[in-house]
C-alpha cells in the first residue's frame, strides 16, 4: 500500500540524525530557483546564529524552550558584531530589528523542516519574536 510505504519512510527519516547544519543547507538548497539570491543571502547571514548557539546538534533536540533561550541570549548579547567576518566587535546590543530578523529566520527554516519530514513536531512554532518600536511617519 503506497500510504503505508510513505509513512515508513517518514517514520524512518525520523531516526536518522540530521544536523542543523545539514538542515539549514538543505533549506537554502530547496530555495534556489524559487526565490531571488538575495533572499537566500538573506537567510544565510542569520541562520548561522543558531549553528553557533546550538553547536550543530541534532534538529531533533532543539525544543521551544531552547529556542525561547537563544531568542533570550541574542537580545541580552553585550556585544555586537562578534562573528562578523570583516568587522571586530562592538560594545553594545543587538538591535530589535535584528533579534526580530534572526527569529523570523528561525521560524521559517524550523517550519520547512517539518514540512520536509525531518521533525515531526515544529518547536518554532509559537516563538515570538521581540516587539519592534513604533515608527514615527515621515513628514
Amino acid at each position: 500500500n503506497t500510504v503505508n510505504t510513505v509513512n515508513t519512510v517518514q517514520l524512518d527519516l525520523f531516526k536518522t540524525t540530521t544536523t542543523l547544519s545539514n538542515a539549514i543547507n538543505q533549506f537554502l538548497d530547496s530555495m534556489v530557483g524559487v526565490v531571488s539570491p538575495a533572499t537566500i543571502n538573506w537567510y544565510q547571514r542569520r541562520l548561522p546564529f543558531l549553528v553557533a548557539y546550538f553547536n550543530d546538534c541534532d534538529i531533533r533536540l532543539i525544543t521551544h524552550a531552547k529556542l525561547c533561550s537563544w531568542r533570550a541570549s541574542l537580545v541580552t548579547r553585550e556585544n555586537r558584531y562578534t562573528d562578523h567576518p570583516n568587522k571586530p566587535p562592538v560594545p553594545g546590543r543587538l538591535s530589535p530589528y535584528t533579534v526580530h530578523s534572526y527569529v523570523r529566520a528561525a521560524r521559517r527554516l524550523f517550519r520547512w523542516v517539518q514540512a520536509a519530514g525531518l521533525i515531526k513536531d515544529n518547536p518554532a512554532a509559537g516563538l515570538q519574536p521581540p516587539r519592534l518600536p513604533t515608527r514615527t511617519p515621515r513628514k
